[in-house]
């Protein structure tokens, strides 16, 4: 439709065509569930720690993660872990005293990538900044000497952790960070205390939550033993919110995250055999954030995942999705993480299980289920189908609900645009010459409930205008 008033043109109801994704909003933990605006969700993960050994400021490569990430998605994975850093030789700018003062710019663009890959494939992102290998690589001195100073690890907070949570905290696929990946592993085989590992997890913790609404953990490679003051696992407590706490007032983890391999059933019941409870984890989601992708304890990949989620741990993480080792890949875990979305979808993606880019709610506002619509279709014949229909906020069974501009007022000195705004979206006035000509935009990023847009009238030719409305990302 085309309206012509005073020599202006206007094109009503022009859909943008590339739209931002919402459907994937940030993990919070409400009521010691993970959630998604409220609907619960579980991790359906993997690791991906690393394809190239410090990968991030050294060998990276974003083709290799990119196909990597597409395996995870074709897998139905929804969640996976990576290692920020994995030996503590590149990347993080550590001097020989132990203190950090920052990161390269490799490291940097690095990571910029693999957000930006990690949020276009829709899969969240657990990430472990640094690992206990530090501590035994080539700079093994250095970064001894950064747990057992106050003002190093104040470093490590201030130059590192601060600068990495500030910088991707708007990505809402950056769920969950942890300090160190099996931070134990430092205090059981250094010089390094417990106390200095504690108020490290604990300055990290604080600083998270200080900045940004980012989860944090702990994972732990020695299973309950370090999460559990009772003497049934041969260990003692070290990340309870109390013992963090006595480091750093306020500390707190936001769950619980244990790693299994098979080597540990000499000294506890592995996951597949018992709850969280049984490892006296309360009052937390707490999830198995590694275990073998091919299986371990006599378990199957697809019945580790089956018996992991059946007694009440709300995440599976195999090692790994990509064969780093000897402990699977994949191949081998994908018979667990198709399981829990054919079965499960609305706990894998809980805000669009058929993923056709539609919102279950508004499939279910205007269908009666979470899967009948078809984003092509249009039933109410007004020239928007469903996936337009959802982008504009209108009524895809009402033909009189439809995208468009509901009034143009016009003088000799400006034009005003006028339509109906919806929340969670965001409009551009677009102007050209011609119908067919190169369209410019007049303005964008106009917000709900903004709903006109006034423009001077240049001259006094013919001019079209377009109006276009698009998701606003959260």
């Amino acid at each position: 439709m085309i309206i012509k008033k005073q020599n202006i043109f206007l094109i009503v109801g022009t859909i943008l065509a590339i739209v931002f994704n919402i459907d994937a909003q940030r993990i919070e933990v409400k009521n010691n569930k993970f959630v998604v605006e409220d609907q619960q969700i579980l991790l359906n993960g993997a690791n991906t720690p690393w394809i190239v050994w410090d990968d991030f400021g050294g060998g990276y490569n974003s083709n290799d993660w990119d196909t990597a990430f597409q395996k995870l998605k074709d897998a139905r994975v929804n969640c996976t872990r990576v290692w920020i850093s994995c030996s503590g030789d590149v990347g993080i700018n550590i001097n020989n005293s132990g203190y950090i003062s920052g990161v390269t710019v490799a490291f940097r663009d690095d990571i910029d990538s693999l957000m930006a890959i990690a949020k276009s494939k829709k899969i969240y992102l657990m990430v472990a900044l640094t690992s206990f290998d530090s501590v035994y690589s080539s700079k093994w001195w250095a970064w001894r000497e950064m747990y057992k100073s106050d003002a190093n690890r104040e470093s490590f907070i201030n130059n590192l952790v601060i600068p990495f949570v500030n910088r991707y905290k708007g990505n809402p696929y950056f769920f969950a960070l942890e300090a160190v990946n099996e931070i134990e592993w430092v205090f059981e085989g250094t010089e390094v205390t417990v106390q200095q590992v504690q108020d490290l997890v604990a300055r990290t913790a604080n600083a998270v939550h200080e900045n940004s609404k980012v989860l944090f953990c702990q994972g732990t490679g020695a299973g309950p033993k370090y999460h559990s003051d009772s003497s049934k696992f041969g260990g003692y407590d070290v990340f309870s919110d109390y013992q963090l706490s006595l480091q750093q007032t306020g500390a707190y983890l936001d769950f619980f995250n244990m790693h299994h391999y098979e080597w540990m059933s000499e000294w506890w019941v592995p996951p597949y055999e018992c709850t969280p409870s049984y490892y006296e984890l309360f009052n937390k989601p707490a999830i198995i954030g590694e275990f073998p992708a091919k299986g371990s304890d006599g378990y199957s990949p697809l019945e580790s995942y089956q018996h992991i989620y059946s007694n009440g741990w709300q995440g599976a993480m195999a090692w790994t999705s990509n064969g780093v080792d000897t402990n699977g890949n994949i191949n081998d875990m994908d018979d667990g993480t198709k399981w829990l979305f054919q079965y499960y979808p609305q706990f894998v993606y809980p805000l669009d299980r058929d993923l056709d880019g539609i919102p279950d709610k508004y499939e279910l506002l205007y269908s009666g289920s979470p899967t009948n619509m078809v984003p092509s279709d249009d039933p109410d014949y007004d020239g928007m189908d469903n996936m337009s229909e959802w982008i504009a906020q209108t009524n895809p069974t009402n033909s009189e609900s439809y995208f468009r501009i509901d009034s143009i007022l016009t003088s000799s000195q400006e034009v005003t645009i006028s339509w109906i705004s919806a929340s969670n979206r965001i409009y551009s006035v677009e102007w050209a010459q011609s119908l067919t000509g190169g369209y410019k935009v007049l303005t964008n990023n106009i917000p709900y409930p903004v709903s006109t847009f006034t423009a001077p009238v240049l001259d006094k030719e013919s001019k079209f205008y377009r109006l276009k409305v698009s998701v606003q990302e959260l």
